[in-house]
């Protein structure tokens, strides 16, 4: 049976992961199959034409390690509407945050500090800032957020592309009656599978990093409890809403009772209350 993550164990799992980008290195010229180009550049071009979508996110976090055998889930969805409407809020578990644009404001949630700020809203989606800080908003945001750039951005298609040694097409898989392509991306610091659903409609359906190489070039850097950690991280992506008339409320945003505001400075401190 899978124990019951602790708030320590969770806290020490995403600093490592908010770190990865510290130990990336200089990369070679990389190596693009041009089917990944190809691919990439029609799921950017098909998201950037779409007034209104909406999916589901779900995130599973399996670490094993010495005397540990622990899973931790969560869930979130992600409504946008154009122009400039945005909603990323956690549904369940303990990871992940809410980053909500009404138009006027920014806002960004963390559940497990129990705070939030308040940014004025950019001009366009493109300019959206997904984290105001680094700590523990950097830590909660980071794996959806990944995510809602690549939705969101009119460069996206480049921009997934940046800081990639190699590209290539691992094969065309189906998977509960659909079939998706199944694309390899390795970085210096991580390796990314990502499966698309192959047609017209290039819907993203999963998403499996592998940040081993990462807790290897920490080396003696790395806090003692992840050392000899295997770490299994998934996010998958259901209930594909396109072009839904999303009410306001959606897009509302209305602090918990016993959250608290604080300014983006604070969001530097990665341990909570």
């Amino acid at each position: 049976m899978p124990q019951k993550p602790g708030k320590t164990t969770i806290f020490i799992l995403l600093l490592a992961v908010a770190v990865l980008p510290l130990f990336a290195e200089e990369n070679h010229a990389p190596s693009i199959d041009p089917k990944i180009e190809e691919l990439v550049k029609t799921a950017s071009y098909y998201f950037k034409k779409l007034n209104n979508f909406g999916v589901d996110i779900s995130m599973v976090i399996k670490v094993e390690a010495e005397n540990m055998n622990q899973q931790m889930t969560s869930g979130q969805s992600l409504a946008l509407r154009r122009p400039d409407n945005v909603a990323l809020v956690r549904k369940s578990g303990m990871l992940g945050g809410d980053i909500i644009c009404d138009g006027t404001n920014v806002y960004h949630y963390v559940p497990l500090s129990k705070t939030y700020t308040v940014t004025k809203a950019p001009a366009t989606l493109n300019e959206l800032k997904l984290t105001p800080g680094g700590g523990m908003e950097m830590m909660m945001a980071a794996p959806s957020a990944m995510v809602l750039e690549f939705f969101i951005r009119d460069d996206s298609a480049e921009n997934i592309l940046i800081g990639v040694n190699e590209a290539r097409y691992v094969a065309l898989e189906e998977m509960n009656g659909e079939t998706y392509h199944h694309m390899k991306f390795i970085k210096d610091e991580v390796d990314m599978d990502i499966w698309m659903k192959e047609g017209e409609t290039p819907l993203l359906h999963k998403i499996k990093p592998d940040i081993a190489k990462s807790f290897e070039k920490m080396g003696s850097r790395m806090p003692l409890p992840i050392k000899n950690m295997k770490v299994e991280m998934e996010l998958t992506f259901t209930n594909w809403q396109i072009d839904v008339d999303f009410p306001d409320s959606v897009f509302t945003f209305t602090p918990p009772p016993d959250a608290r505001q604080t300014d983006a400075a604070d969001s530097q401190n990665p341990i909570p209350n």
